[in-house]
């Protein structure tokens, strides 16, 4: 018999999913009488995701409650696990910051939780998957600028990589650091904000629109983008540029997780021998 788990969803707010068997429908009601009406399944386990960089938890406490009240007019005992996905913001995600206090994770999970202790369900395993979470703001990414230019009070800076690299950065403000290669830090007499622009022939390559600036830029400045995490490693591309390498900092040591990049790998799967 093969063990399977079904995604299902429910209307909270302006969240709407399309994945999922819809409970309000009776959709997921269908579905789970025809899983139960087939020889060789089993029906193991409940799957809800609400989105990512959910700001409030009180919109999880929704959800676990409607799906937790669910599971148990099923009174299914081969339910075993219930799957509440991830979407829990980061801190430094400027796109909430002016608008929602910020939860902390244990917010989150105390109002996951509380609907399964309600509902008498504290023999499902809880499943967590919050991989944002718990890698965002675990990565940088270090550039070093190429060329500066001022503009009616505003730094257009050309980057020595490009947006292929950081994919994001065009629609997840990011926090921006410039650090100087060698030298004086130079100060600016008024507070700049400047264009962060990738090294490629595209107008639309850029990285940054509204970083603001309080030092002067010169070319080998650092530029460093925190909160790189997720996802911009794993939707990163090569066009117009390979990819850089990847270094794990742990303990005061580093190690190489992954090797820069060169023309020879972007075309190395290219020529077959026949």
């Amino acid at each position: 018999m093969l063990s399977i788990g079904i995604r299902v969803n429910t209307n909270i707010h302006c969240l709407k999913s399309r994945f999922g068997f819809n409970l309000e429908s009776g959709e997921a009601y269908r579905i789970v009488k025809d899983v139960n009406n087939q020889k060789f399944l089993n029906l193991a386990g409940i799957h809800y995701h609400l989105g990512s960089n959910i700001p409030d938890p009180n919109y999880y406490h929704q959800a676990s409650t409607i799906t937790c009240q669910w599971i148990s007019s099923l009174k299914e005992p081969s339910i075993k696990y219930l799957d509440f996905g991830g979407g829990f913001p980061v801190s430094t995600n400027s796109k909430y910051q002016n608008s929602f206090k910020f939860h902390t994770i244990h917010d989150y999970i105390q109002a996951i939780v509380k609907p399964i202790k309600k509902f008498k369900l504290n023999h499902l395993q809880l499943i967590l998957e919050p991989g944002r979470y718990l890698v965002d703001e675990s990565t940088i990414f270090i550039s070093q600028a190429l060329h500066t230019r001022y503009h009616k009070n505003k730094a257009l800076i050309t980057i020595n990589a490009s947006k292929n690299i950081m994919p994001l950065t065009q629609s997840c403000d990011q926090k921006i650091l410039i650090i100087p290669w060698s030298g004086k830090v130079q100060p600016l007499n008024t507070k700049h904000q400047a264009i962060i622009y990738g090294h490629s022939c595209m107008e639309s390559d850029w990285l940054a629109k509204k970083a603001d600036l309080t030092n002067k830029v010169h070319p080998k400045n650092m530029v460093i983008f925190y909160t790189a995490g997720a996802y911009n490693i794993t939707q990163s591309n090569q066009f117009s540029f390979p990819r850089p390498a990847i270094i794990l900092l742990e303990k005061n040591k580093t190690r190489l997780i992954r090797k820069a990049e060169n023309f020879h790998t972007l075309i190395s799967k290219d020529y077959c021998n026949i």
